[in-house]
């Protein structure tokens, strides 16, 4: 005890203290207009804690020096950071922020910006929870996005297996994709002001785990050709499980490629090269898809290109039930419908297909035999199809020991019941119907437009004007009244009394 009191003594120790940075600290303050400055990795183990405590009239600063704020593996305490500029932390291969949570530990990362920085990566364990609101990831990140999809780096990665809730909400992401692979994650939420904004080269958000919601949230990946990007490959814009609903999606290869759970009461733009929907399981229903990219397909072409098919089912695990859609290929698509040998669709019903020349087809991709069996639908029927610029094919699929246009389950109630085979009828939609993205991206942005406003003008363009056929045309196994199509005008009939 008297060598350790000594030492306290000594002019060497408070010395020593003096030296002391941050990053050596089991906890750390940053008070409102304070600058914290790493000199080295900020790590954290325990139950350290860090917190940076900006005010919106007097933020605080984090600069990074190409360091990070990371955590061991067993960390089970407290990152709160809030109205902060987090500048220069990381770099292009490493994250800002690297954290790995259990315990009752959290993650509070709120109205703070991500100035020329890196990804973020989030890992949870047992009980902790994470809340990422209201913060925005500039365009100057440092990780990279390339035209090939492995030589680009996500902006935000979340995994582990913690059950704790976890909120991602607010946020305006300018780069890259948002992926999640953990439980318990909700992305947006249940107003406008909690859906995310991403926006961006490879912009797009892919989940997968129980328990996950992505609703309200706006999302376009741009796909601009120039000497940088002379081309762009294998761009999938949301790879959606759990309860998908609310959200506006635009652009892409593969605008919907993954899907598994229900993706519901979406607006989905701008197919360009491929799909709308490719691969997945779950249910789709009281989706709008229309229009084409507006992007060329490559530097020096000036064409731009619709895509191949609006749903294609390449995989035997494919089994999308497929109900109460619209689906717009004027301009944009050929083909309603493509799917491999061996797929199935387990029921096609209530949709409307308009302007489509081929309907539900064989995959051209690879070419099949002529006797390979087409028995790929389990159910098509009180469907609507109209082409307006010429006939359509409408099945050239069919379902097993069912006869087109004859049989219940296999277009008898296509409108109009029991009419010719490859019958086109005008759906009658109030209109007019747009051509393009009629709003400005910059208004978006800005939080001027918002989704619930763009989600609005469209259902109001493709709902049944009066007189419509798809008024109460739908199957009625789905409730009496049912319309056709995505958006439902027509009063439904109380169900029955069990």
């Amino acid at each position: 005890m008297r060598r350790f009191s000594a030492f306290l003594g000594s002019t060497a120790f408070f010395l020593a203290l003096l030296c002391l940075t941050p990053a050596d600290a089991a906890t750390t303050v940053v008070a409102p207009g304070e600058t914290l400055t790493l000199k080295e990795d900020l790590v954290l183990a325990g139950a350290d804690v860090l917190e940076i405590n900006g005010a919106a009239e007097k933020p605080s600063r984090l600069v990074g020096a190409a360091h990070q704020v990371r955590s061991g593996d067993a960390w089970t305490g407290h990152v709160k950071i809030t109205y902060c500029i987090l500048q220069g932390l990381g770099t292009e291969k490493t994250d800002a922020l690297a954290l790995a949570v259990g315990g009752d530990g959290d993650i509070t990362v709120t109205d703070s910006t991500f100035d020329a920085s890196g990804s973020v990566h989030v890992t949870t364990r047992d009980k902790s929870t994470v809340t990422f609101r209201r913060n925005t990831v500039l365009e100057n990140a440092l990780f990279p996005v390339e035209k090939q999809p492995g030589d680009s780096r996500a902006c935000f990665v979340a995994d582990g297996s913690g059950a704790g809730r976890k909120l991602f909400q607010g946020n305006q992401i300018y780069k890259s994709l948002l992926t999640f692979q953990a439980p318990n994650w909700t992305i947006g939420g249940d107003t406008d002001a909690d859906g995310n904004i991403v926006v961006g080269l490879r912009a797009g958000i892919f989940a997968k785990g129980d328990d996950i919601v992505i609703r309200r949230n706006y999302v376009h990946v741009l796909l601009p050709v120039n000497e940088k990007y002379p081309y762009w490959s294998q761009v999938a814009t949301i790879g959606p499980c759990g309860d998908t609903q609310q959200n506006v999606i635009r652009d892409g290869h593969w605008i919907v490629r993954g899907m598994s759970g229900e993706f519901h009461h979406n607006v989905v733009l701008e197919v360009h090269g491929h799909n709308f929907v490719q691969i997945g399981a779950g249910k789709m229903h009281h989706n709008i898809f229309a229009h084409k990219s507006a992007f060329p397909d490559r530097l020096g072409d000036t064409r731009v290109i619709g895509g191949s098919s609006a749903v294609h089912q390449p995989y035997t695990t494919d089994a999308i039930e497929t109900y109460s859609n619209v689906f717009d290929g004027t301009s944009a698509l050929t083909t309603a419908i493509e799917m491999n040998e061996k797929t199935l669709m387990p029921s096609l019903r209530n949709n409307v297909f308009y302007g489509f020349s081929v309907g539900a087809r064989p995959s051209a991709y690879p070419k099949e035999p002529a006797n390979a069996n087409r028995d790929r639908l389990g159910y098509a029927d009180y469907n609507l199809w109209f082409n307006p610029d010429g006939p359509c094919d409408n099945y050239q699929l069919t379902v097993a020991g069912k006869t087109e246009r004859k049989d219940d389950g296999f277009a008898k109630h296509d409108v109009r019941t029991g009419g010719p085979v490859d019958e086109q009828v005008d759906p009658k939609f109030k209109g007019p119907l747009p051509k393009a993205f009629p709003f400005s991206e910059e208004d978006v942005k800005a939080r001027k437009v918002t989704v619930s406003q763009i989600l609005e003008f469209y259902r109001q363009a493709y709902s049944p004007a009066p007189g419509s056929p798809l008024l109460g045309a739908g199957d009625p196994a789905d409730g009496a009244g049912t319309d056709i199509g995505a958006v439902q005008v027509s009063p439904l009939a109380p169900a029955p009394k069990k």
